[in-house]
């Protein structure tokens, strides 16, 4: 097994599945590195949130989170990143720690607030205030935002060492959809000279998300992400630049979807098309 940041990342966060958690302790009995930093990131588990809840905590000020915002992006471009270009398990724990440290120094009312029930904040950045809107528009900018953010700190090293196997991948996707109810494929996008890397099963606010994860060389991964939409209407296909990647999103057929990419507004109108035709088809 050739463990990847995101299985850390999910191993940290409790939402790892079995199976591959499994797979990890098994591995760490003979990667002392790696059990080092498994033993870090379950001695980061702290109960923050239960000890805040015991006090009253003062509202964050709006300069503080924005300080807050920006000092993570700028870790996030100049640290995490090379982190992951290294491919090193030593510095997660130190990582993690920041992270702790962080989340004591501004309070808990801040930084649950951003995280809470939502597996891919991974970062606290960008815009998702979406006051005035109705629901339906507001979760739809939210999940957007959020798997924007996720995929922004992906490099080609964050699935270099993952072993693609796609019938794996598609018994996966047919068991989430019979338990979910939701439509799975796996687009084929070499056309646009992609290739499928990886499936897995994420979460946002409760819901069970799919992230299919594609590379193309001197690119930023690809991201796939569908979700139930919970019986929102559908919308049409909303293109737009972020973080500089390239976003597509849209909703039909009471699923929500969200192709990230590094890719021009024409290369993401024309994944978005390819996609679409798979889907409309299942």
């Amino acid at each position: 097994m050739n463990p990847t940041d995101d299985d850390l990342v999910l191993y940290a966060e409790g939402v790892l599945s079995q199976e591959r958690r499994q797979q990890l302790i098994d591995a760490s009995k003979n990667n002392p590195d790696l059990a080092e930093t498994l033993a870090a990131l379950d001695a980061s588990r702290l109960p923050f949130k239960q000890a805040f809840d015991q006090q009253a905590v003062p509202a964050v000020p709006d300069a503080l989170k924005n300080s807050v915002r920006d000092l993570i992006k700028e870790n996030a471009e100049n640290n995490l990143i090379s982190v992951r270009d290294k491919s090193t398990f030593s510095q997660w724990p130190l990582r993690f720690a920041q992270a702790a440290c962080l989340a004591l120094c501004i309070g808990a009312g801040y930084v649950t607030g951003i995280t809470q029930g939502d597996n891919l904040s991974l970062v606290a950045g960008g815009d998702t205030d979406t006051a005035g809107q109705g629901a339906n528009a507001d979760l739809q900018v939210a999940w957007v935002q959020r798997v924007v953010d996720y995929q922004s700190l992906y490099v080609a090293n964050t699935v270099g060492n993952v072993e693609v196997d796609l019938n794996a991948s598609l018994r996966q996707l047919e068991k989430l959809s019979e338990s979910s109810g939701m439509r799975t494929a796996i687009p084929d996008l070499s056309e646009a000279g992609y290739t499928f890397t990886r499936a897995q099963e994420l979460g946002f606010d409760g819901t069970p998300l799919v992230q299919l994860v594609y590379t193309k060389e001197g690119h930023t991964p690809l991201a796939l992400c569908f979700m139930p939409a919970d019986g929102d209407s559908d919308q049409a296909a909303n293109i737009a630049q972020q973080r500089g990647l390239g976003a597509v999103d849209w909703i039909v057929d009471d699923q929500r979807f969200v192709i990230v990419a590094d890719e021009s507004v024409e290369a993401m109108e024309r994944l978005y098309k390819a996609t679409q035709g798979v889907f409309s088809d299942v």
